[in-house]
């Protein structure tokens, strides 16, 4: 019988010991899911945040290649598009496919507008020796040739004047500079055809060499609107993708924040019911251990009690006892007392007896 309250104790303090294991596997596995989830929304968020800023600083290279004619802005506005592709690749290894498919579909036009931006400006020229700008200085300096040679000062005019609002075109790119243009060109072709000082083929030589001036400008000025659309284009899809990283950041916070919330009702959840049933297991487990030796402990208190009537019920009767004794032995000595004053009085009497005796026998000697 005792063996087996041995064992069923054993066996309860090993299921408590499951159970609480038990629950703090259930909670560190609570605790693992929304913190890998929080992790996870951390990560995009971050990707999120690489995109959005890998296209503020594509828009802002791109701008500086474009008034600085410097290829190096260029390089780096490629390097942005691929590390645009790298947060997009990583985006939709994070469960985003969706998204990040969006993204890439602008991320390729955004690379066929770069590199048709970059080729139009080496169109244009990237100096003024390189291009369309050096096509039109070639022709300039030899319109300035014949003119010094011909020595007519209001061609002179003309042309600088036409040139002025050339190079605002170039470096301002507006169109009332191309206006302002044009009006000079069609006064000096004017002056030129209607100077009769100028011989028939210098006419002709002059024209010819406007005429190519003037169609060299020309595709400037539509190299130059491609450019413009095509960074229009790309500031258009940057911002575009820019909105919608924004509106995916906080759509992952927003998530991130619920599961955080619902993580943390759990979390305290089933704390909140381990402790309960940790209490419950400890009171069963208290009542196991403790129940098999209420009874005897019960009988043991009983006997005990009945042992401390007994004393008192012998402590009672020693002192009774004791006091008859002390009793009996004074009894003994009054008795004793009495016996030896009796003695005294016996042998007084038995004295006086004799001596009453032999009184008798000396009067009855003496009759």
């Amino acid at each position: 019988m005792k063996d087996n309250r041995i064992l069923n104790i054993r066996y309860s303090i090993r299921y408590l010991l499951i159970a609480a294991a038990i629950m703090v596997l259930i909670v560190i596995s609570i605790l693992n899911f929304f913190s890998y989830r929080a992790d996870h929304a951390a990560k995009v968020s971050g990707y999120t945040q690489g995109i959005t800023i890998a296209e503020l600083n594509l828009s802002n290279n791109i701008l500086k290649f474009i008034t600085r004619k410097d290829l190096t802005f260029a390089n780096k506005a490629k390097n942005d598009i691929n590390n645009l592709k790298k947060y997009v690749n990583k985006l939709k290894s994070a469960g985003y496919a969706k998204e990040s498919l969006k993204i890439m579909q602008n991320i390729k036009r955004m690379t066929v507008l770069l590199d048709k931006t970059i080729t139009s400006e080496k169109r244009m020229g990237l100096t003024d020796k390189q291009g369309i700008r050096g096509k039109l200085n070639n022709s300039l300096k030899q319109i300035e040739n014949d003119l010094n040679v011909l020595n007519i000062k209001t061609l002179l005019i003309g042309l600088l004047k036409a040139r002025v609002q050339e190079k605002n075109y170039i470096e301002q790119g507006k169109m009332e500079y191309v206006s302002a243009w044009n009006d000079a060109m069609s006064t000096l072709s004017i002056t030129i055809a209607t100077n009769a000082d100028l011989s028939e083929n210098v006419k002709e030589r002059l024209s010819n060499e406007f005429k190519k001036y003037m169609s060299g400008f020309s595709k400037y000025i539509t190299e130059y609107q491609n450019v413009n659309i095509a960074v229009a284009k790309i500031e258009e899809a940057t911002k575009k993708d820019s909105a919608y990283s924004l509106k995916l950041y906080r759509t992952v916070l927003s998530k991130a924040n619920k599961n955080i919330r619902i993580g943390t009702i759990l979390f305290w959840i089933v704390s909140i019911l381990g402790t309960i049933l940790s209490i419950i297991a400890a009171f069963a487990a208290s009542n196991m251990i403790v129940k098999p030796f209420v009874k005897p402990a019960g009988n043991v208190n009983a006997a005990a009690s009945d042992i401390n009537q007994s004393s008192l019920q012998l402590s009672s009767a020693s002192d009774a006892l004791a006091q008859g004794a002390a009793e009996q032995a004074a009894s003994l000595e009054e008795i004793a007392s009495s016996m030896e004053e009796v003695d005294s009085m016996v042998k007084q009497t038995a004295d006086n007896a004799n001596q009453a005796n032999i009184t008798a026998e000396e009067t009855a000697g003496a009759a």
